[in-house]
């Protein structure tokens, strides 16, 4: 890489932080829908739910993720504490998105088994 892109992502790494795991978790969010339809392509109206929910989850992913510390500090050497934040902040998101899709949307058409395959696969590939 050239030298004033280093040094242009190192003066803003809380915002490359930021999207990198707003990525991973659209991703795993993403992986969680294709596992619970065995890799198929989803009925069209539960392809258009689960992209339509898609913004509510990557706020509450970040509300989650900011109120655990995730964008503190460097990620030079990560320990226990910080894996425990990713958990933390990991449950924190995935409670927030089901209690406001309950309460807000209503789970009509949305497969629940995606916030749990969605918690467990985001917290792997962020500590991972």
């Amino acid at each position: 890489m050239k030298p004033r892109l280093i040094e242009l992502l190192l003066r803003h790494r809380t915002a490359v932080t930021g999207a990198a795991t707003l990525g991973i978790a659209a991703a795993a969010y993403l992986a969680a829908f294709a596992l619970r339809f065995d890799l198929e392509m989803p009925p069209p109206r539960v392809l258009r739910t689960a992209l339509g929910a898609l913004p509510l989850l990557l706020a509450c992913k970040l509300v989650g993720f900011a109120t655990s510390g995730l964008f503190n500090g460097w990620w030079r050497h990560v320990s226990v504490r910080d894996a425990a934040d990713i958990v933390r902040g990991n449950l924190v998101a995935s409670t927030l998105f089901l209690t406001l899709m309950v309460f807000g949307y209503g789970l009509e058409g949305f497969p629940r088994s995606v916030f749990l395959v969605d918690l467990l696969l985001c917290t792997t590939a962020m500590t991972g």
